[in-house]
């Protein structure tokens, strides 16, 4: 792994550690404005400020607290650089509710950039775990 794809590493694991505690206003740092959602059902949404990107999220944490969801796990991880600033980054997610019992699963592939402040996630796919990229 490149040094670019270990910093892409660790910039997503910090985004997990943050949705993982459930912390709206950090999930925003990790987001760069404007951000392009596309989600299986409604298609792509292009959200262009940080109070867009909180209330998207917010609502997203919502339906899946009202699930009992606690936390998420990544699965095959496959991370690939395609310039020095810019990345692709594919995985299946897997929600967890109490007790560790299986909420769902499904594939979630990221492209980052890097305009130096360090790598934002500017666009979010969600898709079925089958359809994870794998580099």
């Amino acid at each position: 792994m490149s040094p670019q794809e270990k910093q892409v590493a660790q910039a997503l694991e910090a985004y997990l550690l943050d949705f993982n505690r459930h912390d709206i206003t950090a999930l925003t740092t990790f987001f760069s404005c404007p951000l392009m959602v596309v989600m299986p059902q409604g298609g792509p949404t292009c959200l262009t400020s940080e109070e867009q990107i909180g209330g998207a999220f917010s609502a997203i944490m919502e339906g899946l607290l009202s699930n009992g969801f606690t936390h998420s796990h990544w699965q095959d991880m496959s991370i690939k650089l395609l310039t020095d600033t810019c990345a692709l980054a594919s995985t299946v997610v897997v929600r967890f509710k109490g007790e560790g019992v299986e909420l769902e699963r499904l594939g979630a592939t990221y492209t980052l950039c890097n305009q130096g402040h360090g790598w934002q996630i500017t666009t979010l796919v969600a898709h079925s775990p089958d359809s994870v990229l794998k580099f």
